[in-house]
């Protein structure tokens, strides 16, 4: 919306999200809930992405078919409880 104002000529978002301590999460517990969710998620080819996480952050690596399988990968991931940033470094073939 800021950028629809007159003379405006970027936006610099610096939005940090912070959780409250009772929600925090290791990291062996955030690859673990990722590679859950991948196991489940039929359209990820079984054992394509390997997951590390340092801090939160979560790297995804490996090798799918497709774009699309890559994307899917990398929001099905996201999703799992304590991820604070995701980095996709899944090749396609």
């Amino acid at each position: 919306a800021a950028l629809r104002v007159h003379a405006i000529k970027a936006v610099a978002e610096e939005i940090e999200v912070k959780l409250p301590f009772d929600v925090k999460h290791g990291d062996a517990e955030i690859a673990e809930a990722a590679l859950h969710r991948l196991a489940w998620d039929s359209l990820v080819p079984k054992d394509a992405v390997k997951v590390t996480v340092a801090d939160g952050w979560l790297t995804l690596t490996g090798q799918v078919n497709n774009w699309s399988e890559r994307e899917l990968a990398g929001a099905t991931a996201w999703s799992a409880p304590g991820v604070s940033s995701v980095t996709n470094d899944i090749r396609v073939r």
